[in-house]
């Protein structure tokens, strides 16, 4: 995790809910810092309280990195060796070098993917495309990472020993810009947003799941635009909680033939207020990055 020391919304924009924000705001900075490091450090007691060991990039944020505590998006780790993105924006591609030298101390490979194709043409990959979960890894591409990157990532995960099924998912909704806002994998589970995926993609995705026994289940247009599924599933005791926002838990806003079906699969719902990250097109999943557990 990276505290939001210097969380800020100003232009360029890269979400739709970044840019209305700023002009809802004023045309001026719309983040109350103290309620967002408020919610952030809610937010990582909720992990605590669930069991779930957390490290912070301690004084690394800097104002030339505004976006940095959302960290999901540096990399991702497969067993014991981190994949670093390759940004599209210019203005997160510093963060990366904290996010290496993070991993590196704690003993995990570096295995960077190539910048450019063969053609010459740039490759983009960002961690908040990848979702890992029932034993598989999902990609997704269209948005901030490119088919050559996601593609990238693919091979050096296999290249690392993983063996489960890797989908490759096209995303077509600017609101939806990474994966992990209209897709998350808990237990058998697969909570996913349909208009977020091309129909291509979001047939494969079922035609997975039912190859597995596993359950697609389509979350409607008011809790996915809620962030509801760019949340965190914890596995404790052989339970699963799904943490998500506040407004989505707390009252009686989530679909009920959502909620009744998360039930009867014993999935209980864990509400965190993270709204000030929202200005940002951001839910609690983008503020975490998992690395493997050590013990």
């Amino acid at each position: 995790m990276c505290a939001p020391d210097h969380f800020a919304v100003f232009p360029p924009f890269s979400t739709v809910w970044e840019r209305e924000a700023w002009e809802r705001a004023g045309r001026q900075d719309p983040i109350d810092y103290e309620r967002a490091r408020h919610q952030w450090n809610g937010f990582r007691l909720t992990l605590m309280r669930l069991g779930v060991r957390s490290a912070v990039l301690h004084g690394k944020q800097t104002p030339r990195s505004p976006d940095q505590t959302f960290v999901r998006d540096s990399g991702i780790v497969c067993g014991s060796r981190f994949i670093p993105a390759r940004f599209k924006y210019e203005r997160r591609r510093g963060e990366i070098c904290d996010a290496v030298s993070f991993f590196l101390d704690r003993g995990l490979s570096v295995l960077p993917i190539p910048a450019l194709d063969g053609d010459l043409n740039p490759v983009y990959f960002e961690g908040g495309d990848a979702r890992w979960g029932n034993a598989a890894l999902f990609l997704g591409y269209g948005m901030r990472s490119n088919k050559k990157g996601v593609e990238r990532v693919a091979a050096a995960v296999r290249q690392g020993g993983f063996t489960g099924d890797i989908l490759l998912l096209e995303l077509v909704a600017e609101e939806f810009y990474h994966l992990d806002t209209c897709l998350v994998a808990i237990g058998d589970t697969v909570l996913y947003y349909p208009p977020a995926l091309t129909s291509e993609s979001a047939d494969e995705l079922r035609r997975h799941c039912r190859a597995r026994n596993n359950a697609a289940v389509a979350v409607d247009d008011e809790d996915a635009l809620r962030f509801f599924c760019c949340s965190v599933p914890v596995l404790r005791s052989c339970s699963w909680s799904l943490i998500v926002p506040q407004e989505v838990a707390s009252q009686p806003l989530c679909a009920p033939q959502l909620k009744r079906f998360l039930e009867r699969r014993g999935i209980t719902l864990v509400g965190v207020l993270l709204d000030e990250f929202k200005k940002s097109g951001a839910g609690a999943d983008c503020l975490i990055l998992p690395i493997p557990c050590t013990r």
